[in-house]
């Protein structure tokens, strides 16, 4: 998996969450890339890229909406998998789109425990307000 984190989303929400998903990925054996935007537009660039290499099995937009929306737009046209934890200001994509779980198996430990973390009130997300 290839986590693309926003770094200044949810004004340090992203950034937590990145904890705890490295040690949950980390805890389970889940082979794990976490990738840092840089600039508006950056996202769409690793996404593309990150979905170019062998190893990718799906990317995760861990930010607001416009780190979502970046991300969407650097995996059109692949069929790599996208996810997305909301950990931003703006999560109105997150609570709008709606989910169809073609790829992950839904009884997966691993997919569990990411809607545990997010039904625990967005944990970080809820810390960082």
């Amino acid at each position: 998996l290839t986590f693309i984190v926003n770094p200044a989303a949810g004004n340090g929400a992203a950034l937590k969450t990145e904890v705890l998903l490295k040690a949950e990925t980390a805890r389970r054996g889940v082979e794990a890339t976490f990738l840092h935007t840089e600039a508006p537009g950056h996202a769409t660039q690793i996404a593309r890229e990150a979905a170019a290499t062998a190893e990718c099995t799906g990317v995760i937009a861990v930010g607001g909406d416009g780190t979502c929306y970046e991300v969407a737009c650097g995996l059109m046209g692949v069929e790599t998998p996208m996810g997305i934890i909301p950990a931003g200001t703006g999560i109105q994509m997150y609570n709008k789109v709606e989910v169809i779980n073609t790829h992950a198996n839904v009884d997966d430990p691993f997919v569990s425990k990411l809607r545990e973390m997010l039904e625990d009130g967005d944990s970080a997300a809820s810390d960082a307000e």
